[in-house]
């Protein structure tokens, strides 16, 4: 693949990586790449608090950390380098992250959003907006 990734994408995975010692577990999940997202992307940010009416999801994502598991985060960077690869995008951006994040049912990102006040619709929703 000769894809590359955004500067915000590739802040957020540095981000989520600290965030694993911040919140004392031992792996990358999703709920960490979403947070780290949403603390490094200011457009997906502001339209996730527009849309549950909270900036303060970092509360929200500690909460939701029991439900992530090892691995799992796996399937969502191959979706999500699928999905940007197959719409013909050359560079991975933080919005094919959040993609692919929300169309798996099992992922804790979706317990996250729902105690932040977001459905996965409205998520989707809202990531639609952004340019691709």
């Amino acid at each position: 693949m000769d894809q590359t990734f955004t500067d915000s994408a590739r802040n957020s995975m540095v981000t989520a990586n600290r965030l694993t010692k911040e919140f004392n577990t031992t792996f990358v999940g999703s709920v960490h790449i979403v947070l780290a997202i949403l603390d490094n992307d200011e457009s997906i940010r502001s339209l996730f608090a527009k849309e549950s009416g909270t900036t303060d999801f970092r509360n929200y994502a500690r909460d939701s950390l029991q439900f992530d598991r090892a691995g799992h985060v796996k399937a969502i960077l191959v979706k999500t380098l699928h999905d940007a690869q197959s719409s013909g995008c050359r560079v991975v951006g933080t919005k094919h992250f959040m993609i692919a994040a929300l169309t798996d049912p099992d992922a804790a990102v979706l317990h996250f959003l729902s105690l932040a006040g977001l459905t996965a619709e409205a998520a989707r929703s809202a990531i639609a907006q952004l340019p691709p």
